[in-house]
């Protein structure tokens, strides 16, 4: 903001000289005085043009910044991590419950296995207080979190962008008009210097129009100075060489929400916004954690069974001959099954406190829901109410402009026949110029106030942009 002021100050400066008041008419019936008339004007010398770049719209910027920018590449990675977390919940609340497989072997003598054999056995909460249910919610909500995290990071890159693009098309229509100015004065020094040669205006005028000269040129060096800034800024948001050729539009392309009222704004900021649906989330979130707390107290149910096959491994036996010999081994199958049962009556109350702090958490998820809530709708009414009269300074802006460019027509009409004098006609394309300025001010601050009334609304095209830069959307679980 600072910089557009010295910007804006920097183009007023050109109020500065005012028009000289001369004793000789510039309409005065003479030879010398018409053809003095024939150079003033006589059209301006044709410029050079330059090469010609064309304007990048403002969503293919921002689809660009989004594709190269760390924080809008940072969710995607959180998203991922929140589908594995969502993956082992649900895996932990399946109905298969825990499946286990072991063998087991016992030396009775050294080389000899006594007994050996497999066992399974699985195990199955049939009641758990409604802790997996809660383990599954919160990595739920989780994913969905990781979702709005990925819209706010796009909104954050709109608003930088936006900015970035909106200073840039301000400093380029200052290098325009500046240098528009610079060349008319110029005309008018030319004009005078001629004018001076044959006696009609004195010197002091054309010393004044030769600082005015001066003057606009180290407002169109400072004004290419902050184009070349404004330029850099947006490339290195693009991760490009900082002197790019970038040439923005008077506009975002951006359409106006149908908002009637500020009321109709709040509404929808506080129920769109991603920050405020991500704080709704967290308070979902918070509940599930103190149901995981509750459920340490509830008593659980489980169900467990074991199917084992064993192999008894021959005993040693003497023989009536005094032989040592093998005995017949034998094989058994056995299954087992039973139900648990156990509650936690004592714990010195850990517990307790666990879920009292887990309730603290949630009130607070509330409160932080409320406060971002009232933020909001802050924000969207005074965003609706600047972009509402950005809109009418616009229009003044223009009216003044075309009013301003009339009485120049006038005023050049007169000075043709001689009705009125030439620092006069200065005077009017001035106020010209300095109109041309507060049009090109009023329609940089029209594209900021719509800006940022549909970053606080969440009415951008998000999810096309998002599509678009390569950054798929989050599925929610």
């Amino acid at each position: 903001m600072r910089r557009r002021r010295r910007a804006k100050e920097s183009l007023r400066r050109r109020d500065s000289p005012r028009p000289v008041k001369v004793n000789v008419r510039l309409g005065i019936k003479s030879a010398t005085a018409a053809a003095v008339l024939a150079l003033i004007a006589a059209p301006a010398l044709a410029q050079p043009a330059a090469t010609a770049v064309v304007p990048t719209p403002f969503l293919d910027v921002v689809q660009a910044a989004l594709a190269v920018s760390p924080s809008a590449g940072i969710p995607a990675r959180e998203r991922a991590v929140a589908a594995l977390d969502l993956e082992t919940a649900r895996t932990r609340a399946s109905a298969l419950g825990t499946l286990d497989a072991a063998a087991t072997a016992t030396l009775h003598q050294p080389g000899i296995a006594r007994d050996l054999g497999p066992s399974i056995s699985a195990q199955y909460a049939i009641l758990d207080g409604g802790l997996r249910a809660a383990e599954a919610a919160i990595a739920r909500i989780e994913g969905r979190q990781a979702n709005q995290d990925e819209r706010i990071a796009a909104l954050a890159v709109f608003s930088e962008v936006g900015s970035a693009y909106d200073s840039l098309w301000l400093a380029q229509q200052d290098v325009r008009i500046v240098r528009d100015l610079k060349a008319q004065v110029d005309r008018d020094l030319t004009t005078l210097r001629k004018a001076f040669r044959v006696g009609i205006v004195g010197e002091i005028d054309v010393d004044r129009a030769a600082a005015q000269s001066q003057a606009e040129t180290t407002v169109l060096l400072q004004a290419q100075s902050d184009e070349r800034l404004q330029r850099a800024v947006l490339n290195v948001l693009l991760n490009r060489a900082a002197a790019s050729p970038l040439v923005a539009l008077p506009n975002l392309g951006l359409t106006p929400p149908p908002f009637g009222a500020a009321e109709e704004a709040i509404e929808v900021a506080v129920v769109a916004n991603p920050q405020a649906v991500r704080d709704q989330l967290a308070v979902a979130s918070a509940q599930a954690a103190v149901d995981v707390q509750r459920a340490a107290r509830r008593p659980m149910l489980t169900l467990a069974s074991t199917v084992s096959y064993d192999f008894l491994s021959p005993n040693l036996a003497t023989t009536a001959a005094g032989v040592t010999a093998v005995g017949a081994g034998a094989y058994r199958l056995g299954a087992q099954l039973g139900i648990g049962f156990s509650v936690n009556l004592f714990d010195l109350g850990v517990t307790r406190r666990a879920i009292a702090r887990a309730q603290l958490e949630r009130s607070i998820a509330y409160l932080t829901l409320g406060q971002e809530r009232q933020s909001l709708a802050t924000q969207a009414a005074s965003s609706f109410y600047t972009w509402q009269q950005s809109g009418v300074n616009l229009q003044s802006a223009e009216a003044q402009q075309r009013l301003d460019a009339r009485v120049l027509s006038i005023s050049r009409r007169a000075h043709a026949v001689g009705a009125t004098s030439y620092f006069e006609v200065v005077s009017d394309e001035q106020a010209l110029f300095n109109a041309e300025v507060a049009t090109v001010a009023a329609q940089e601050a029209q594209s900021s106030a719509l800006l940022v009334l549909e970053q606080v609304t969440a009415t951008l095209p998000i999810e096309q942009t998002l599509q678009a830069a390569g950054i798929s959307p989050y599925s929610n679980p």
